[in-house]
C-alpha cells in the first residue's frame, strides 16, 4: 500500500515538473514580451503626436492595431491638457484643461485631433482582461487579480502644424 502511495505522488511530481513548470516560465515569458510591446506602442504614438502636433486616424488605427495584436482586451484613454492662459488680478496666468472624449469623437469625425505647442499629450492604456500567465500565477498561487498590464506615456507638444 505504501508503494502505491508513493508511485502516485512521485506522478503528480514529475507531471509538475515536465510539463507545468515549463508552461509556467514560457507564460510569464510571453507576458514580458506583451508587456515590452504595449510600452513600445505607447511610446510611439505618443512621440509621433508630440512631434507632429497632431494625431491622426491612421496613426491611432494603427496603435490600436499593435496594441490588439497581443491578444488581449485594453482599455485606451487619450489625455489631452490644453493650456490656456487667463489674468487674474492684473497678471497674466497659465492653466491646463482636458480634454479625453473630444479627441476620439474628432478623430472619427474629422480623420485629425490638433494639438498646440506646450499643451501635453498623455496616453494610458490597461488591460482589461488577464493573459494565460497571469491566469496561470493566479491558479497556481490561489491569490485573486494579479496586476494588469499598463502603460502610460506623454510629454509636451514639441511642434504645431495646425
Amino acid at each position: 500500500m505504501e508503494n502505491i502511495l508513493f508511485k502516485i505522488l512521485s506522478f503528480i511530481l514529475l507531471v509538475a515538473l515536465l510539463f507545468i513548470a515549463p508552461l509556467y516560465n514560457m507564460l510569464l515569458r510571453q507576458d514580458i514580451i506583451i508587456q515590452q510591446t504595449v510600452n513600445y506602442s505607447v511610446e510611439k504614438v505618443v512621440d509621433s503626436a508630440r512631434e507632429c502636433g497632431y494625431i491622426t486616424l491612421n496613426m491611432y488605427n494603427d496603435f490600436v492595431y499593435e496594441v490588439m495584436s497581443t491578444g488581449t482586451d485594453y482599455d485606451i484613454k487619450l489625455k489631452h491638457f490644453k493650456k490656456y492662459y487667463y489674468e487674474e488680478e492684473g497678471e497674466f496666468s497659465a492653466d491646463y484643461s482636458l480634454y479625453t472624449d473630444e479627441i476620439t469623437e474628432a478623430l472619427f469625425l474629422e480623420g485629425i485631433y490638433y494639438l498646440n505647442v506646450g499643451d501635453l499629450f498623455v496616453v494610458e492604456i490597461i488591460s482589461t482582461e488577464g493573459t494565460l500567465g497571469m491566469n496561470m500565477t493566479e491558479a497556481l498561487t490561489g491569490t485573486g487579480k494579479s496586476t494588469p498590464i499598463f502603460a502610460r506615456a506623454g510629454g509636451m507638444v514639441l511642434n504645431e502644424n495646425n
